[in-house]
């Protein structure tokens, strides 16, 4: 299983004005998450050139917290990635290594960031734009001897323009990670982000704006139903405010 490449565009030629080929670089890694504990610090990765031209992959670990729904991203010396700068041949692969130098903490789940950036060549050709490749996965530490377990609140207000405002909140000592969730009520089901994956680290919480819904769906039961990392789930949920 590989992990979708995200392209960031990068004006590499002076003097770009929108015209010329985009040259792109593509590789791939697997697994894509990293799960470390005290009993197994070590963790191969496996990166794989699609491409027909060699790329040069630069890779980095930080620590990953949130706050108000946002990631934050910061340097970090408890985890060490191994080789940190690697060329791939055209068509090849190198076996990247993740290892814990840092501590596990038993009363909660640590978490990292892997990064992985093209490092953009020189380009083939005046005005032509270089687009270079990042990857991004995540990586767990968990103390081998606790057990740690997300805990996920939710609640639904209503904000001051008739719109609802709900909230996600892990108040629990594991990450979670979300999709494909709908807010349900009144025969209908309303898609929240868009279906789009999201991850709550320990003492995180993320809020969606939802529209406002008609009568109908407001009167009636609601619930909260998605996926995750843990299984699919739904949970009753209740309205408050006027």
């Amino acid at each position: 299983m590989s992990l979708r490449a995200v392209a960031i565009a990068l004006l590499a030629a002076p003097g770009f004005a929108g015209a010329g080929p985009a040259l792109a670089g593509s590789f791939t890694i697997a697994p894509i998450r990293v799960e470390l504990t005290d009993a197994r610090p070590t963790q191969a990765l496996t990166l794989r050139n699609e491409s027909d031209e060699p790329v040069l992959v630069q890779a980095r670990a930080v620590r990953w917290s949130q706050q108000d729904g946002a990631d934050r991203f910061d340097d970090t010396r408890d985890v060490i990635v191994t080789p940190a700068v690697t060329t791939l041949a055209a068509k090849g692969s190198q076996v990247i290594r993740v290892g814990l130098r840092g501590p596990t903490d038993a009363t909660r789940q640590l978490s990292y960031r892997l990064f992985l950036q093209e490092v953009p060549q020189a380009p083939a050709a005046p005005r032509t734009l270089d687009v270079t490749l990042r990857l991004s996965l995540p990586i767990f530490v968990t103390s081998a001897s606790a057990t740690l377990a997300p805990r996920l609140e939710w609640a639904l207000s209503r904000t001051d323009d008739g719109s609802l405002a709900l909230t996600a909140a892990n108040t629990g000592s594991a990450h979670l990670q979300l999709f494909d969730l709908a807010l349900e009520g009144g025969g209908r089901s309303v898609p929240i982000a868009g279906g789009a994956s999201t991850y709550l680290l320990p003492a995180s919480r993320v809020t969606w704006t939802l529209p406002a819904p008609d009568a109908g769906a407001a009167a009636g039961p609601l619930r909260i139903r998605g996926g995750s990392d843990r299984g699919d789930f739904a949970a009753p949920i209740a309205l408050s405010g006027p």
